[in-house]
């Protein structure tokens, strides 16, 4: 369902899960004693802080911590939150982002793994939690002086994403003009963490036609 988000693999099967609890927050849990690895006790203590960041985080930091289903749901859903975000313009003040049409949101509830607290999943909870996110996002993004700079503390990897990216191609059909210009626009990333890239054409036609 969702991109994986993994520029650095760490061996911790199992070990961790998130639950959603009753009041609809996340929880960030240990169900295993062995050692924890240094980024699996930074992303534990950020949920600690603040759920809402230690959420943020899983997808801004783009970490596979683990085979756990719900941890890479969760994982997901932030990360089509941060997507979105990152095709906001840098230099306007932050306005919550739209929730997910209910379409989308009832798909993600459908293809949701077993979980503790899945019986508390509603499109109504999945909007509440955007909701959180939203909050949150607006309040770190002040302290920050902005959006620009909040991602560039909370998210350095996503700084391409949303932007217009100009590559050095060979052009093969013109000898005496060897290489071309081609300008692409970031969307997100794919598997493997690749960055995705649409020709500039096309993205702006997609634009148009969402509108």
């Amino acid at each position: 369902m969702f991109a994986e988000l993994a520029d650095k693999i760490i061996e911790v099967p199992l070990s961790c899960t998130i639950r959603l609890s009753p009041n609809g927050s996340l929880h960030f849990e240990r169900i295993e004693s062995s050692p924890a690895p240094p980024p699996l006790i930074s992303i534990g203590q950020a949920f600690i802080d603040d759920w809402r960041a230690g959420w943020f985080r899983l997808a801004a930091d783009k970490l596979f911590i683990g085979n756990d289903p719900p941890i890479r749901f969760w994982q997901g859903v932030a990360s089509h939150f941060l997507t979105a975000l990152c095709h906001v313009p840098t230099e306007v003040e932050y306005s919550p982002l739209a929730a997910p049409e209910t379409d989308q949101l009832a798909e993600w509830i459908l293809q949701a793994p077993p979980m503790i607290g899945g019986e508390y999943l509603s499109i109504e909870r999945m909007m509440a939690l955007w909701g959180e996110l939203n909050k949150w996002v607006a309040s770190a993004s002040a302290e920050h002086g902005g959006i620009h700079q909040f991602l560039v503390e909370w998210a350095p990897k996503w700084q391409q994403v949303g932007r217009v990216c100009f590559h050095l191609a060979e052009n093969k059909k013109d000898l005496e003009r060897p290489f071309a210009f081609l300008a692409t626009y970031s969307t997100g990333f794919g598997a493997g963490g690749k960055l995705k890239h649409l020709p500039l054409k096309e993205a702006v036609t997609r634009l148009l036609q969402n509108s």
